[in-house]
């Protein structure tokens, strides 16, 4: 039998494997970038960043959450991946 037929996953090295912190990992071929998105949480009183539906963090105040949603941008560029942080109370990009 031959390693590595067509159409089936290939293993990938264990860089590309590394998870960031808080759960993000680095975007693969083929995928969208990474977006962070900055909000703020109505149910309570609480800034949170969440990439696509899942909660990455949630913090006190507005500033400490773009703080770590960059940081973690940063980390997922630095992976090779593509980050954008979006701040969605102005509905601007910040990084």
């Amino acid at each position: 039998m031959l390693d590595g037929l067509a159409g089936q996953p290939q293993e990938e090295p264990a860089s590309a494997r590394q998870r960031l912190h808080h759960g993000a990992t680095p975007k693969r071929a083929g995928q969208m970038a990474l977006q962070f998105r900055v909000c703020y949480d109505g149910q309570q009183p609480r800034w949170v960043v969440r990439i696509d539906d899942r909660i990455y963090g949630d913090y006190l105040d507005k500033e400490q959450a773009l703080l770590d949603a960059i940081d973690a941008a940063k980390d997922a560029r630095e992976a090779g991946g593509e980050a954008q942080v979006w701040d969605q109370s102005t509905a601007a990009r910040v990084y």
